[in-house]
């Protein structure tokens, strides 16, 4: 039984065959930790571990095609369980169904992967991977390069960055910027409002919190809002999918 300290959870959306970024991977991200450590919300403190099983298994529910690789025993314990997982999973999805009007429809969520942490940063046995039944594709029409996106700042009010963390948000449509390329108010109130609502769903269940994590000291900063500004960021580690056509002129 590996000691893990948080969760990352990952949303990987695909661009669909046919469309002009056919093979485009997008991935949004955010992190979880225990409850169990007896800290309030809001709190700041310093993760202690949790025991997690590695699991081989493959689980079918109405809304997934889930391979499970680590999970906590549900009999001893209430963080990282996969009843906890499923849940989180249900929250996304909720979330995604309510921002999914502002994302390209060239692109569709097809997965939700959640990776425990050990103290070493690694994972104690892969991903457990979430496959949607039935991806849900954005509702949009246009969109930006794959590396621009709105950023969604996950803020605790914790001094510096090491209080800050961000979600890349993309591909969203180019009908979200106003005449004036800044993003609209209304935008940004589509893809703010579920996404904070996502993580006070999450909190309220009782057994993970969002939270923002520092390695390797293992300080945690719970999340308490969520942040959007008027501008498009681009995401810098940010690598394309898909091959690149070139054309070529030669000179006489």
């Amino acid at each position: 039984m590996p000691d893990v300290y948080d969760m990352h959870v990952g949303l990987r959306w695909k661009a669909k065959a046919g469309t002009p970024w056919d093979g485009e991977i997008a991935l949004w991200g955010f992190r979880i930790r225990p409850n169990a450590l007896g800290q309030s919300w809001p709190a700041h403190g310093t993760l202690t571990p949790t025991n997690v099983d590695l699991l081989t298994e493959l689980e079918d529910t109405a809304a997934y095609t889930i391979e499970w690789q680590h999970a906590a025993n549900q009999a001893t314990s209430t963080d990282f369980t996969q009843n906890t997982m499923k849940t989180v999973a249900d929250e996304v999805r909720a979330a995604i169904n309510d921002m999914k009007s502002s994302i390209s429809s060239s692109y569709q969520l097809e997965e939700i992967r959640m990776q425990a942490r050990m103290a070493n940063g690694k994972s104690p046995g892969g991903s457990n991977k979430f496959f949607l039944k039935t991806p849900i594709a954005g509702g949009a029409s246009g969109a930006f390069t794959p590396n621009q996106a709105v950023v969604l700042t996950h803020q605790s009010f914790a001094p510096g960055r090491k209080g800050k963390g961000r979600t890349y948000v993309g591909p969203v449509s180019s009908a979200v910027l106003t005449t004036s390329g800044l993003l609209a108010g209304a935008s940004q109130t589509a893809l703010a409002t579920p996404w904070a609502t996502m993580f006070t769903l999450i909190k309220n269940g009782g057994n993970v919190t969002p939270t923002n994590v520092s390695y390797p000291s293992f300080d945690f900063w719970d999340i308490q809002q969520v942040d959007v500004g008027d501008e498009m960021d681009v995401q810098n580690r940010r690598r394309r999918q898909r091959p690149e056509s070139y054309t070529t002129f030669p000179l006489s």
